[in-house]
């Protein structure tokens, strides 16, 4: 099935320059959707520089939503963890998109951001996002 999928995204991916596209002066706002960004792959820091350029080209008209599953495997765990820095850095850089924007950011978590329901996903991952008054974590 995830092949299915991939391949479907991908032949997206490469039609969508042919489908006719909005002239920039036209948008009113610009909303930008990642998936699964915690689980880190090949493209993963072009798809960041690409949101990044576009909602620097929206301004605060715009939008970022990360859409959860963006800490892999289980969620951001205690300070006091060794894995707590690895982890760390697979939002950071999620982090850096809304905070070098002007518009807003949200995100929102995944069944691994909440360590698959363990109570301390939640109170850990409020403690890292908290830093950023930039984002929007609805909980």
């Amino acid at each position: 099935m995830k092949v299915k999928v991939a391949g479907a995204f991908f032949l997206f991916l490469l039609c969508s320059p042919l489908i006719s596209q909005p002239n920039e002066e036209d948008l009113q706002y610009s909303i930008i959707l990642i998936g699964d960004a915690g689980e880190h792959r090949p493209f993963s820091k072009s798809v960041f520089k690409m949101a990044s350029d576009r909602i620097r080209r929206s301004g605060k008209n715009s939008a970022v939503i990360f859409l959860g599953d963006n800490i892999y495997p289980l969620g951001l765990p205690t300070k006091e963890n060794p894995e707590r820095s690895k982890m760390e850095g697979k939002l950071s850089p999620q982090l850096e998109v809304i905070r070098n924007s002007e518009g807003r950011g949200f995100i929102i978590p995944g069944n691994h951001d909440w360590a698959k329901g363990r109570k301390s996903g939640r109170i850990h991952l409020l403690e890292h996002v908290s830093s950023s008054n930039k984002c929007n974590f609805p909980l």
